[in-house]
């Protein structure tokens, strides 16, 4: 049976050398996925090395599970907010800006672990979506089913695409029949 988060952190608290613990290697483990998540987030909007924010991630997750106090909460929460502390810093740091802050008020701290979980299982269903549909549509439908779905107007698309209205009208048509069979 696995240990829990909780059940992990405490383990790794009480270890004489932690951090060659197998309970930090199975925290980095079940947190790499949202890490690397939530520093696809932050990449966008910040000129910073996916890597280095992958790193800062762990260290945060590292320093949560140092700070975690059993009788706050749930450990999930506090460690989503310490890895994002730890990546803003160092997105802030690579910017020259101000240092954010890092203090830890349990009380302020979102409980939104099933929201966190619920959000994996749907871009890993969204993956298995996308995948289905490449392999039902043709490039063209595809590409113009994505663009019509983003709201893009029939004369956009094939402005987009360099292809005339009337093939994008029949691309989408297509489309629509193959997803009518499918679903």
């Amino acid at each position: 049976m696995a240990l829990t988060d909780e059940e992990l952190v405490l383990a790794f608290q009480s270890c004489s050398s932690p951090m060659e613990s197998d309970e930090i290697s199975s925290l980095i483990y079940r947190y790499s996925r949202i890490i690397r998540l939530k520093a696809s987030k932050l990449k966008k909007n910040a000129d910073v090395d996916s890597d280095d924010l992958f790193q800062e991630g762990v260290l945060g997750l590292l320093e949560a599970a140092r700070r975690y106090e059993s009788s706050k909460g749930r450990f999930q929460p506090f460690a989503e907010v310490c890895i994002l502390n730890r990546m803003k810093n160092a997105v802030s740091k690579s910017a020259g800006g101000l240092m954010v802050a890092e203090d830890y008020d349990f009380e302020q701290i979102r409980d939104d672990g099933a929201a966190t979980e619920e959000n994996l299982i749907l871009k890993e269903q969204g993956a298995e979506l996308s995948a289905r549909l490449s392999k039902l549509l043709s490039k063209r439908e595809l590409s113009v089913l994505n663009l019509y779905l983003e709201g893009f107007s029939y004369k956009q698309i094939a402005a987009r695409l360099d292809v005339p209205m009337k093939s994008v009208d029949n691309s989408l048509a297509r489309a629509k029949q193959k997803l009518k069979k499918w679903l």
